[in-house]
């Protein structure tokens, strides 16, 4: 889930920059965790890091109930500094942290959607921009005592991107501005026994997740997905199935398994008559 692109599409109005230098940087941590700017979930932070040994700037940010997907990215002047991200309590050891990323190919990313491991929805994160060395830095004939850096956030909540009606396909597509995720809802009327979904017209290997009653937030048992190696995906939900189909609104998520890293049409069918879709009868092209 980490990557070291940045991508900068769809970033909503950035909160008000803030200055901060790292208190008595050039001193081990402490043993309880250093105190941390709260961060808005769509912002922008800019500052300074004194580069003393294992010097370190801590953030906090509480994701709100509906995200489905993050994006933190790390932009300093000076090669070498860290961002590391971690559920739950702070903690002093940054060795301790979840996901790691540094500036070797690019602009330090962090990436995090509601299908991993750790729960994203209404939960807080640590965030810490870390100098991960033990003596300062150097350039050329000087040392470098102040690193410029910007974090930048991103959050991509839940939404509805389209109506899906049974036999009327809907054209869409996903890129860095959607967070790679298309979003539509479909309500199961109480006669129906299948629900049958049908990706077509794709570039890529893209996935399918179903959830009733309301929007995917994690990837537990109440989610109904097809993930294999193509991207031509079906997923067939019966009252038999698990979970099984019941009447009322359905959540259709289109996501693509690799992150948004570019733009990828596709094409959503849906039926209650488990008839597979004319364009599909084709075999399918491995990606």
């Amino acid at each position: 889930m980490t990557s070291r692109s940045l991508h900068s599409h769809g970033l909503a109005a950035l909160a008000a920059a803030l200055v901060v230098v790292a208190c008595d940087s050039g001193r081990e941590p402490s043993a309880s965790a250093p105190r941390a700017v709260t961060l808005e979930p769509q912002a922008a932070w800019e500052g300074e890091l004194e580069l003393g040994p294992q010097a370190r700037l801590d953030f906090r940010v509480e994701w709100p109930a509906d995200t489905v997907r993050v994006r933190a990215t790390l932009v300093s002047d000076v090669v070498g500094v860290d961002l590391h991200a971690s559920p739950g309590e702070p903690s002093a050891e940054v060795e301790e942290a979840y996901l790691v990323a540094d500036d070797t190919e690019g602009p330090a990313t962090i990436e995090l959607d509601r299908l991993g491991p750790e729960a994203l929805a209404g939960t807080t994160w640590n965030l810490v921009v870390h100098w991960p060395f033990d003596e300062a830095a150097r350039s050329g004939d000087h040392k470098l005592e102040r690193a410029k850096v910007r974090l930048e956030l991103e959050c991509f909540r839940a939404r509805v991107d389209g109506v899906l009606q049974p036999g009327k396909p809907i054209a869409g597509a996903l890129d860095a501005a959607s967070g790679g995720i298309a979003s539509f809802s479909i309500v199961v009327p109480a006669q129906a026994r299948e629900l049958r979904l049908d990706l077509a017209d794709v570039e890529s290997d893209l996935d399918l997740y179903a959830r009733a009653g309301g929007p995917v937030l994690a990837f537990d048992d109440s989610v109904a997905f097809a993930e294999h190696n193509w991207g031509r995906e079906t997923l067939v939900i019966t009252r038999d199935s698990t979970p099984p189909l019941v009447a009322g609104e359905w959540r259709v998520d289109v996501q693509d398994s690799l992150g948004p890293t570019r733009r990828l049409p596709f094409t959503l069918h849906a039926s209650f008559d488990g008839v597979v879709p004319r364009e599909l009868l084709a075999l399918p092209r491995p990606w």
